[in-house]
Order: C-alpha cells, then sequence, then structure tokens
C-alpha cells in the first residue's frame, strides 16, 4: 500500500544551493523550482554526473509539483 508518507527517488540538475535549499530542475528547458533542504536529500549532489537524485517524501513531491513516475 502506497502512503503520502512514501520516500521517492527523483532525478534533478542541480543549479544552486543555499543554506535552507536547492534549486533543481528535472528538464533541459530549466524550469527550475526550489526545495526545501529539511525535505529533501541529495545523497549523490558530490558527484559529477548530469542528473542527481533527490529523495523526498510523495506528499512532498506532490506539493511542490515535482515530477515522478507512479
Amino acid at each position: 500500500m502506497e502512503t503520502q508518507n512514501e520516500m521517492i527517488r527523483v532525478p534533478v540538475r542541480l543549479l544552486n544551493e543555499t543554506d535552507t535549499g536547492w534549486l533543481v530542475t528535472q528538464d533541459k528547458n530549466y524550469n527550475s523550482q526550489w526545495l526545501d533542504k529539511s525535505e529533501v536529500e541529495i545523497p549523490d549532489r558530490g558527484e559529477i554526473k548530469p542528473m542527481l537524485t533527490a529523495v523526498m517524501s510523495r506528499e512532498y513531491a506532490d506539493k511542490k509539483r515535482v515530477k515522478y513516475n507512479v
């Protein structure tokens, strides 16, 4: 059974970072949005690759309208 608290993995490109958030994009058009560090983890952010993986709750992804596969 899937719940809103289920953690999901989302591919993102990291554009910028502050003390409280990450500016990310999910598409080639660079439509970006800020994600709160308190809600999202990017465990591979130190790696050099085109897309990183953001881990967040399904509820937060829905709130921020983050695209993810069901």
